[in-house]
């Protein structure tokens, strides 16, 4: 039967067999499969997701990752929904939403319906709750969540400037009653470091110049070929000097598209003004650089 030939199966029909399984009872057989899902399961540390299926099929559906992962959530809900897993398969649809949904009725169908498990079986907003809020060892707030009314408060709590110090600042929220308690925080500063330390979570952005300098090479125009030398910070340059502004970008997450601004430094021009794939007139195929140009 299929759970003889399990091994044979991809996540799709391994999740449908876990899920059947628990169903009618078997629970152990159905945390075989679960055990043979994690051979296809993707895991990444940094966000603390893991994802079953394609991560981009283009307009497959088979083996979808948003319907796949929803479905492979829905198994280990059913026969081992204590698990570490299930957990990590819930945050990697919550971060894959596009908005409100994901990308078609399809697969929004299909995670709504894992996610409204995982919530009824937790039971997360079924009790009352209050929240302690201290911040550097000094009470400043305290917050009723009535049972089921999760959504119905007023959660956005703006912390007084005049409380906070300089440096390190401490805040600790402390649960009492059931209930699960999910908070986000977010901080904006002005800092008067002059080497700000790099950072990043989800989407990590790495900003690198380098001096251009011209290299000559017969039947090569002097404009068009460069060596490039990586610049150190407070290094000086001179009038006419080309510099290269490079962007290296590393994404935990799939995005189709991302916009990101990085403003020109004082006392530059750019030299070029557009990137990107470009054919005919003044240039061919791609430009993946930025080049500024010091103003006299």
């Amino acid at each position: 039967d299929t759970y003889q030939e399990r091994d044979k199966a991809g996540p799709t029909t391994l999740s449908f067999l876990a899920l059947s399984l628990a169903k009618a009872g078997r629970t152990e057989e159905a945390k075989v499969c679960l055990r043979n899902l994690e051979n296809h399961a993707v895991t990444q540390k940094e966000n603390d997701t893991t994802r079953l299926g394609k991560a981009d099929g283009y307009s497959f559906w088979w083996e979808d990752g948003v319907e796949t992962t929803a479905l492979g959530l829905r198994a280990h809900l059913a026969a081992d929904p204590g698990s570490d897993t299930a957990r990590r398969l819930m945050r990697w649809l919550v971060l894959n939403r596009r908005g409100s949904r994901w990308k078609s009725t399809r697969d929004t169908a299909s995670a709504v319906y894992a996610l409204v498990d995982w919530i009824s079986g937790r039971r997360e907003n079924a009790e009352p709750m209050q929240l302690v809020i201290t911040l550097n060892g000094k009470s400043w707030k305290t917050v009723d969540i009535p049972a089921s009314g999760a959504l119905d408060f007023d959660g956005n709590l703006d912390l007084p400037a005049d409380q906070l110090l300089d440096g390190d600042n401490t805040l600790e929220i402390t649960k009492s009653g059931g209930g699960t308690l999910y908070y986000s925080s977010y901080l904006e500063y002005f800092t008067l470091e002059e080497d700000i330390k790099g950072t990043g979570d989800e989407i990590l952005v790495k900003r690198s110049y380098s001096r251009l300098k011209n290299v000559a090479k017969p039947g090569v125009a002097e404009s068009e070929l460069h060596e490039r030398a990586p610049m150190e910070a407070n290094a000086v340059l001179e009038p006419g000097e080309l510099v290269e502004v490079e962007l290296a970008i590393t994404a935990r997450n799939n995005y189709e598209y991302l916009m990101f601004e990085d403003p020109k430094p004082a006392g530059c021009e750019t030299v070029e003004k557009l990137s990107g794939a470009r054919s005919g007139g003044e240039s061919s195929g791609l430009a993946d650089e930025f080049r500024l140009q010091i103003k006299e």
